[in-house]
């Protein structure tokens, strides 16, 4: 698919604001009227750990989607987009855990492509 340059460097990556449970998705209206107002750009993949299963059969993580989508994740990342990470500290080790992987998969050093997206403001940690 061709995608635009500004769609390439839009990504919604891992989860919205969700809980273990469809029902505690936060802010879903929200969630909707930004895939509604820009369709190219806003991309919501869930991961919702009582509901939803891997390949395995383990409950569905973040760190999962990562790695399910991790080509599109690093070819956004490579052409300008910004990556969240906000929830529970954690959930940190294994979604870094999880880049990394992707990273190194990619002949790419884990420490100094994670410090240049910090350097360009591009990675971004809200945990609590």
């Amino acid at each position: 698919a061709k995608t635009s340059r500004n769609s390439a460097r839009t990504a919604e990556i891992g989860s919205a604001p969700a809980g273990p449970t469809t029902d505690s998705i936060l802010y879903p209206g929200l969630w909707a009227a930004a895939k509604q107002a820009k369709p190219d750009q806003f991309k919501m993949t869930l991961a919702i750990s009582r509901e939803q299963q891997t390949a395995a059969g383990e409950r569905m993580y973040v760190q999962h989607r990562i790695t399910e989508h991790a080509d599109e994740i690093f070819e956004r990342l490579a052409n300008g987009a910004h990556l969240y990470l906000c929830g529970l500290k954690g959930m940190q080790p294994g979604i870094e855990a999880a880049l990394k992987e992707a990273a190194e998969s990619r002949n790419l050093v884990f420490a100094t492509w994670i410090k240049g997206l910090k350097k360009e403001k591009r990675y971004h940690v809200e945990v609590y």
